[in-house]
C-alpha cells in the first residue's frame, strides 16, 4: 500500500468513529431521569430507582405489611386513590405520601375515610397530605423552602487556607456555596 492510500484509510476510520452519535446527552434521558453533567450519565433523583419495564424512576415500593388473619394489605394515596398491595403500583410507593395498611376488605372504605378524612386543609400542588402527621407534605427526600418542595440544602465542606466551596450541577451551571446561580455565570 501506498502512503496515500493509508492515509485516507486512516481519516475514514476516524470520521466514521467520531460519527457514532452520543447515546446520553443531557437532552436525551429516557423517562424522568435527569442528565448529571459531572457524572457524565443520566440518574434518577435521591432515592428513586429506575424501573425497566415502566421505562421512569420511582421511589421504591413500601414493605408489606403483616396483616392478620381475614385483613388484606392495602396501599393509599387519598380518599380516593386506593390498591391493594402490589409492590408496582404506584399508590405502594413509599414516596412520603403514600401509606400501606391492613385492614377487613369489608372495613376498606371506613379506614379510608379515617386516614384521609375530608375535612382536610387542601395542599399545594407540589405536596401531599400525610394522614400519619395530620398536615401537607413534600415528598420524601424534600423540604419546604420558599414555598416550593426542594432538595435539602448541602453542608458546606471545609476547605483548606484559600479555598473556596462552590456548588455546580455541570460544567457550566455552578456558584460559589451560598450564592444563586446566575445566568452566564460559571461560562
Amino acid at each position: 500500500m501506498h502512503l496515500t492510500q493509508l492515509l485516507t484509510l486512516g481519516f475514514l476510520a476516524i470520521g466514521t468513529v467520531s460519527a457514532v452519535p452520543n447515546l446520553r446527552t443531557r437532552n436525551q434521558c429516557p423517562g424522568n431521569q435527569e442528565w448529571r453533567g459531572f457524572e457524565r450519565q443520566c440518574k434518577c433523583d435521591i432515592d428513586q430507582l429506575w424501573d425497566d419495564f415502566m421505562q421512569k424512576c420511582h421511589f421504591p415500593a413500601h414493605e408489606r405489611p403483616s396483616c392478620e388473619s381475614g385483613e388484606k394489605a392495602f396501599c393509599a394515596k387519598s380518599e380516593h386513590e386506593f390498591y391493594e398491595f402490589d409492590e408496582h403500583n404506584k399508590f405502594c410507593f413509599d414516596n412520603g405520601h403514600n401509606e400501606a395498611f391492613c385492614c377487613k376488605p369489608e372495613e376498606l372504605h371506613e379506614k379510608i375515610h379515617e386516614k384521609y378524612p375530608e375535612e382536610h386543609p387542601p395542599c399545594r400542588p407540589d405536596m401531599n397530605w400525610n394522614s400519619g402527621e395530620k398536615k401537607c407534605k413534600c415528598e420524601k427526600g424534600k423540604e419546604d423552602r420558599d414555598g416550593k418542595c426542594k432538595h435539602p440544602v448541602m453542608e458546606k465542606p471545609e476547605c483548606e487556607e484559600r479555598e473556596h466551596a462552590f456548588c455546580a450541577k455541570d460544567k457550566n451551571h455552578f456558584c460559589e456555596f451560598g450564592e444563586q446561580h446566575k445566568p452566564g455565570k460559571g461560562s
